[in-house]
């Protein structure tokens, strides 16, 4: 379904903008959130925004090109791999 919303919203600028300022934008919050309770049981302390935002980017990256590029499902490999490469260094 998202595959087809972000091909729709290539072609139609009203569609982009509702995908983004609806769906995207709280999904966005969600995946922060819950990124940055993670790091905090983890380290101790809140980390910084801007920090888990990056981190963000760096988790859903290789999610988002397997299914959106590849046209590939993502694996448990593809999450625990990505998951070491970003959490381990963050935490």
């Amino acid at each position: 379904m998202l595959q087809a919303l972000l091909g729709h919203a290539q072609l139609d600028k009203d569609t982009a903008v509702a995908l983004r300022e609806r769906f995207l934008r709280e999904q966005r919050a969600r995946d922060v959130a819950g990124l940055s309770a993670i790091l905090e049981r983890h380290t101790g302390r809140p980390p910084r925004p801007e920090t888990v935002d990056g981190l963000v980017d760096l988790l859903l990256g290789p999610v988002s090109h397997r299914i959106l590029v590849q046209g590939a499902p993502v694996d448990e490999d593809l999450v625990r791999a990505t998951a070491r490469a970003v959490l381990q260094p963050a935490t």
